[in-house]
């Protein structure tokens, strides 16, 4: 989710001029620090058969996405006052805001594998008044894609990279996302090993 959730917000603050609706005050959806500390250059200023300066690009977009996290960790201002950046915040906050109203979440899909035909038995059974599932549909069409499905400016890949690599930037993502780990259950892929060596190594600090 953090990964997707990266791409998909720095996608849209790269494109403001095409995605955002001209009416709005560009004003209350700041960059974070990370966008002037390692600006984006896009792809398509060099000849992508110069493999080094492809190399390098990707490169400055993993670096990107590390001062994206440090900014998270720093608690940057910008991040919180832009609600561009939510696709990318964590989704135990539903809990805590549903327990205001004394409400607990009664389901939720793990995985969008599938989803045109896991979710009509999921609405079925999980929301009252909902018609029972032989009345519902059999599956469901998809009527579009977010245009960061593709990747087209490599930042999903660059984020992936850095979170393959183990490196203390990941080490921080799997703290910053204890709570999931902790409250959400029937993950598809578990937790990552990396994720559990470092609980471990800092359980007493995360149970205090």
């Amino acid at each position: 989710h953090f990964l997707s959730g990266y791409n998909e917000a720095d996608f849209r603050m790269l494109t403001w001029n095409e995605f955002a609706n001209s009416s709005l005050d560009s004003s209350l959806h700041p960059h974070g620090p990370y966008h002037y500390a390692v600006p984006y250059t896009p792809t398509g200023s060099i000849n992508n058969t110069n493999k080094a300066a492809v190399e390098h690009l990707h490169n400055r977009r993993k670096e990107r996405f590390e001062a994206f996290v440090k900014d998270l960790l720093r608690e940057e201002k910008n991040l919180a006052k832009n609600q561009v950046y939510r696709h990318a915040f964590s989704m135990t906050k539903v809990l805590s805001s549903l327990a205001k109203h004394n409400q607990t979440l009664t389901g939720y899909i793990p995985t969008l594998e599938n989803i045109t035909s896991t979710w009509p038995a999921f609405i079925s059974k999980t929301c009252p008044g909902a018609p029972p599932l032989h009345k519902m549909p059999k599956t469901m069409s998809k009527n579009g894609q977010h245009e960061t499905s593709n990747d087209a400016l490599g930042l999903y890949q660059a984020a992936k990279d850095v979170w393959k690599e183990g490196s203390s930037i990941a080490r921080a993502l799997c703290l910053l996302h204890a709570f999931d780990y902790a409250c959400w259950e029937d993950l598809p892929a578990g937790i990552p090993d990396l994720c559990m060596e470092v609980y471990y190594k800092h359980a007493a600090q995360i149970l205090s």
